[in-house]
């Protein structure tokens, strides 16, 4: 079975090959290590290619991001406060 196939097989509660793998969030470690680089902010299209060469059945996307994700990238040493 493809990724595909056996995530719609197990959602449908059919009996695919094996359990479907998925991710929510990799490092940047990782990612520095799949893609050899690293981005400032969270990158979707990144996320979707390192779990298709890990070989992963899906990956959790949400539409405009991660909740808590920010549009732009903090200074180096700036206080952070939460409303």
């Amino acid at each position: 079975m493809n990724p595909r196939e056996r995530l719609v097989e197990a959602l449908h509660c059919q009996q695919p090959d094996r359990v479907p793998v998925m991710e929510y969030l990799f490092s940047p470690k990782i990612q520095k290590a799949l893609l050899g680089f690293n981005t400032d902010l969270y990158d979707g299209a990144s996320q979707v290619k390192m779990a298709s060469m890990l070989g992963l059945d899906g990956m959790w996307i949400p539409v405009n991001g991660f909740c808590g994700f920010e549009e732009q990238v903090h200074a180096e040493g700036e206080k952070y406060t939460d409303e």
